[in-house]
């Protein structure tokens, strides 16, 4: 990583100036030198100025073109380049001679050299060959306007038919203002219902919602149910007082023979 002269921070490296240098640079004060990564430079410092299409060097003169691998060539080398290849050759088939990189750059990439690059092979009289199909503008075609006509009038039927019905609908009056704020507030009953289902209540609360949503929800009972429901809580009441009877009569005795309750056997209690 190195500083360009733009104060830009970059890993490109010019070989023949020896300095760091940034894509904007690269188009504007590099066009034909070879630029690696400062890296690739370290590892092998060996250049070559020449065009790998013709052998002549690539400052001679003539317009050159910079791809998007960074790769320099002759203008002229490279349009016949393409025009050599055959013409079943498919747009990913025109690669770079040199790193087998594709021809013409992505149009995500929008680095100042890709675009560039991209700029030029585009406005070339070769374009189509470079362009996928997939990518190529097709203007529409007359029969495809005439059949496109009659759906946009359906469109636009469709559409002033919803409009009529909405303003019908709004000007129905009081009577559908009354029928919508029906469900509207029982929307906000059951809202406040449940605003507060998560925050802590009372038993007495607890127990009135159990009692609600029993009688909400059970079947209305018959005379012979409810008479046998009075019974079985009458019968539960008479055992359980029965129950506290027995627990009395038996622990009386054992109070009166508990010599620790008798106060003549206390010796800080003086008796005549």
């Amino acid at each position: 990583m190195g500083l360009c002269k733009c104060r830009v921070v970059t890993s490109l490296f010019c070989v023949q100036h020896t300095k760091n240098v940034c894509e904007k640079c690269m188009v504007s004060d590099h066009p034909t030198c070879v630029v690696r990564s400062y890296k690739e430079w370290l590892n092998d410092s060996d250049y070559a100025t020449e065009c790998t299409l013709c052998g002549d060097e690539r400052n001679d003169g003539r317009p050159c073109i910079r791809l998007g691998c960074y790769d320099v060539f002759h203008w002229a080398c490279l349009e016949k380049y393409i025009n050599t290849q055959p013409p079943t050759t498919t747009p990913a088939g025109f690669i770079c001679p040199c790193c087998r990189a594709p021809l013409l750059p992505d149009s995500h990439v929008m680095s100042p050299v890709a675009k560039q690059a991209r700029e030029r092979l585009l406005a070339a009289p070769f374009a189509s060959r470079l362009i996928p199909v997939s990518q190529s503008p097709t203007p529409p075609s007359s029969s495809a306007i005439a059949s496109s006509a009659p759906a946009q009038a359906d469109i636009i039927n469709s559409a002033t038919q919803l409009s009529q019905m909405s303003g019908s609908s709004g000007r129905s009056g009081p009577t559908s203002r009354k029928q919508t704020a029906k469900p509207l507030e029982a929307v906000s009953v059951a809202m406040t219902d449940t605003d507060d289902k998560y925050a802590p209540k009372p038993v007495g609360a607890w127990l009135q919602q159990t009692a609600r949503n029993r009688l909400s929800t059970s079947k209305p009972e018959s005379g012979g149910s409810r008479l046998k429901i009075t019974l079985i809580i009458l019968v539960f009441v008479i055992i359980g007082l029965m129950t506290v009877i027995e627990l009395l009569t038996r622990a009386r005795p054992e109070i009166e023979g508990n010599v620790l309750l008798d106060p003549g056997m206390n010796p800080n209690i003086q008796t005549d």
